[in-house]
């Protein structure tokens, strides 16, 4: 007779154990509620009644469709529902609507709950406010779009002034090259002439004296041009 006493005892043991941990799972930081299998909410947890800004009563006896944003047409809805009705769940971000007027976006998994002939019994949704997170990614994205466009411009920026300064020292090079054969062209002349000059046998010793400055300087000149 000891036996199904201690058997009762240790189920009992067990029951509770499984229902405190539940309803320690229910009263986490995390939204919770659950609806019956029509969608009628039956429980809502502390944590959803701050998210949503309905009280518990307010929300038991009404459907989630009271949260409703606006936001998302039928086709999502009904996303939602197949999912569920084929795997049982569905995972996803929501718009949802606060009790004073403003929209709100949450990260939304709902389960379907069995009964042990396999029809649903419940349903259980878990959520967790994102909408912080989201502006923050969205603000993150503009300044990292907006640092990509100065990046480009930059960019573009210093292109267009290697294409100018490659343009001057194109038109650099260009000018020392005609430069340089204008001055070489007629300071060879000048060099040559004096060269033969310098060996005519008329000449006094002013004028050789002269000759060899005009060779000397002329030559001084064109190793100026050549550097």
């Amino acid at each position: 007779c000891a036996l199904p006493i201690s058997h009762d005892i240790t189920e009992k043991a067990a029951t509770e154990e499984s229902l405190q941990v539940a309803a320690t799972t229910f009263e986490s930081q995390e939204g919770i509620f659950i609806t019956n299998a029509d969608a009628i909410i039956l429980r809502a947890n502390h944590a959803f009644c701050r998210i949503s800004g309905y009280a518990s009563a307010e929300l038991e006896g009404h459907t989630p469709a009271m949260l409703k944003s606006g936001r998302h047409d039928a086709a999502f809805y009904a996303a939602m529902v197949q999912s569920i009705t084929q795997t049982g769940a569905w995972h996803g971000e929501v718009w949802n609507r606060h009790k004073d007027g403003h929209d709100y976006l949450v990260l939304l998994t709902i389960t379907s709950v069995k009964g042990k002939d396999g029809q649903i019994t419940h349903y259980v949704a878990n959520l967790i406010d994102i909408t912080r997170r989201k502006q923050d990614e969205q603000e993150l994205a503009t300044y990292r779009n907006h640092l990509e466009e100065r990046v480009a411009e930059r960019t573009h920026a210093l292109v267009v002034a290697l294409e100018q300064a490659e343009a001057a020292n194109r038109a650099k090079s260009v000018f020392l090259s005609n430069m340089s054969h204008e001055l070489r062209t007629p300071l060879n002349a000048v060099i040559g002439f004096s060269q033969l000059m310098a060996h005519s046998a008329h000449l006094d010793e002013q004028e050789k004296r002269n000759l060899a400055i005009i060779n000397r300087s002329g030559n001084h000149l064109l190793t100026l041009i050549n550097d």
